[in-house]
């Protein structure tokens, strides 16, 4: 339960899945997505999404997309694209990353006309 919510509320309604993207990265998550259905491409991102209590988490997610008919009851076809594929929690990872990152401290340095260093 990634999210705090089963895994079939998800699967059973992939627009649960969409809503629980975090709005900063709405706009990417939506290119990659029609980039992977429209060439039929893996999908992979890193993003932030919302748990069901509002706790925003980082994810790792990656997928293949798969062409998909469904024939309905009166007889049309539905054409649909299907991602088979699994996403990783990877919030303590980020923290572990960002805690390191604050002791570095990046060197600068100029060059001058003459071309010293300085």
């Amino acid at each position: 339960i990634m999210f705090g919510l089963p895994a079939s509320d998800i699967v059973g309604d992939p627009e649960t899945f969409v809503n629980l993207v975090h709005p900063a990265d709405v706009n990417t998550f939506t290119a990659s997505v029609l980039e992977s259905m429209t060439n039929l491409s893996p999908w992979e991102l890193q993003m932030l999404m919302l748990t069901k209590s509002g706790r925003t988490i980082h994810v790792h997610g990656k997928s293949t997309p798969h062409n998909y008919q469904r024939i309905n009851p009166d007889g049309t076809v539905t054409h649909l694209t299907v991602w088979h594929g699994i996403l990783f929690d990877i919030t303590s990872q980020k923290h572990s990353n960002d805690e390191r990152c604050k002791d570095v401290h990046e060197p600068s340095f100029f060059i001058d006309e003459d071309r010293k260093i300085t």
